[in-house]
C-alpha cells in the first residue's frame, strides 16, 4: 500500500489558521486534499492534525470529503506519522503538507514512481532544489524508515519537521532527489505568510474552475504572462519554518 499522509493544524505562527484561509469558495485544506486525490499512485490519503480542540475542524473536513484522519501531539509530528503508519503498515509512505494549495498531482507520481523504481538504492527519495517551492513538496519512504527515525530522533525540531533527521544524517540514510528540467527554485507557491496567501488567490482567480484542477503547465504558463505577481512574496526564504525550529531546539 501507497500511503499518503498530510500533516494539518491551525496554529501557524506567521499565519495563524492559514489552512482554512478560504481560496474560491472553499478551505485552502480542501483544495490541497482535492488534488492530491488526483495522483493515480497513492492508495490512501490520511489527514494526521492535532489533538488540540481548534484542531478538530479540520478532523471534520477530512472526514467529510471521505478522507482518513487521525489525531496526535501538536508538536511531535513525527509520532502522529507514526501512529498512521502503525494502523495501515503500508509499504510506502508519502509525507505531505497541508500549506501547498498548488501541489501538483502528476509531480507526486513521479517522485512516488523515482522511489519505488529505486527503493534498493535509496531509502529515502525528495524533489531536488530547481522545482518551484510548493508545487513538489513530496518525501517518500519506507515503514521501516519511519520507525527508524521515531525511534532515534530525540531533537524538538527532528520530532516537529519528520523527516529532518534524516537528511541531516546523510551517513546514516541514503537520499535520492528527483531534478528538475529547469530552475524555477526562485517561484514560491507554498502559503506560510500573507502575502503568500495573495499569490495563490491571485492564480486561482485566474484558473479554478469548480469540479476539476488546474495543472502546472497552466500556472507556469500564467506566471510567466503576470511576472508581477511574484514579486509579491519573493522575500520569504526557504525552509524559513525549519530554521526557526533549529532557534528553538
Amino acid at each position: 500500500m501507497i500511503i499518503a499522509i498530510v500533516q494539518a493544524r491551525m496554529g501557524s505562527t506567521r499565519l495563524p489558521k492559514k489552512v482554512m484561509k478560504e481560496i474560491e469558495g472553499h478551505p485552502l485544506l480542501w483544495h490541497v486534499l482535492k488534488r492530491i486525490a488526483y495522483s493515480e499512485v497513492i492508495d490512501k490519503i490520511v489527514l494526521a492534525t492535532s489533538e488540540k480542540k481548534q484542531d478538530s475542524v479540520l478532523f471534520e473536513l477530512a472526514k467529510d470529503m471521505g478522507f482518513e484522519a487521525i489525531t496526535g501531539s501538536e508538536d511531535d509530528v513525527l509520532d502522529r506519522f507514526y501512529k498512521v503508519a502503525v494502523k495501515y503498515e503500508p509499504d510506502v509512505i508519502v509525507r505531505l503538507t497541508a500549506d501547498c494549495p498548488i501541489i501538483e498531482p502528476t509531480m507526486i507520481d513521479q517522485i512516488i514512481k523515482f522511489y519505488i523504481k529505486h527503493k534498493d538504492k535509496f531509502d529515502y527519495v525528495h524533489r531536488g532544489d530547481y522545482y518551484p517551492e510548493g508545487v513538489a513538496e513530496v518525501e517518500v519512504f519506507s515503514y521501516e524508515i519511519l520507525e527508524k527515525i521515531w525511534e532515534e530522533a530525540e531533537k524538538k525540531s527532528d520530532r516537529e519537521h519528520v523527516t529532518s533527521y534524516i537528511w541531516s544524517h546523510p551517513d546514516k540514510f541514503k537520499i535520492g532527489e528527483v531534478n528538475y528540467n529547469e530552475n524555477l527554485e526562485d517561484i514560491r507557491l507554498e502559503v506560510d505568510e500573507f502575502n503568500d496567501l495573495k499569490v495563490v488567490r491571485k492564480i486561482y482567480n485566474a484558473l479554478y474552475q469548480q469540479g476539476e484542477i488546474f495543472h502546472w503547465a497552466a500556472v507556469h504558463e500564467f506566471l510567466k504572462n503576470h511576472p508581477e505577481i511574484m514579486v509579491i512574496n519573493k522575500y520569504i526564504e526557504r525552509n524559513e519554518g525549519y530554521q526557526i525550529s533549529l532557534e528553538n531546539d
